[in-house]
């Protein structure tokens, strides 16, 4: 019996997938561990951040940080800052995770939702809205912009 981490149970004859029973997905065509991404976005932060998780919604990788104690005080004077802030945080993860494995957004929250075991309750994390145009191109390369641009047209 191979483990591939896919959880699924034989109902009736009929086979019947329940999805994956860990945090691995599938981004830009490679399998990887939001948990890899998490390590990566806190230890890149340079202590800004003190908690992280990674959720994958309509394709995009979203991080939402915890900001530290530090940092919160910084940041609640300095509101109008807050892309400056998601800037640097991609710019210090682009140093410690590879290119599939940046996020798309940076949200930061003074506290993460917990579920009463004490994990990241990741359905009561708030939804992204593009604002301004800030979406999908933000995170696509040269080609893939052109591509987009084309079927765009079509």
């Amino acid at each position: 019996w191979y483990r591939t981490g896919d959880g699924g149970r034989l109902v009736d004859g009929e086979l019947e997938v329940m999805g994956r029973f860990d945090n691995q997905v599938k981004i830009r065509g490679m399998r990887v561990e939001l948990g890899d991404i998490e390590a990566g976005v806190v230890k890149a932060s340079s202590g800004l951040l003190s908690a992280c998780s990674v959720v994958l919604r309509d394709t995009f990788l979203h991080a939402y940080g915890q900001v530290s104690k530090d940092a919160a005080v910084m940041l609640h004077e300095a509101y109008c800052i807050l892309p400056v802030v998601s800037d640097f945080l991609l710019q210090q993860a682009s140093l410690e995770l590879p290119r599939h494995m940046l996020p798309s957004r940076f949200v930061l929250m003074q506290q993460l939702p917990l579920t009463p075991n004490g994990k990241v309750d990741s359905k009561k994390l708030p939804q992204v809205v593009d604002v301004a145009g800030q979406g999908a191109a933000s995170s696509l390369t040269a080609l893939e912009a052109v591509v987009a641009g084309v079927w765009s047209d079509v």
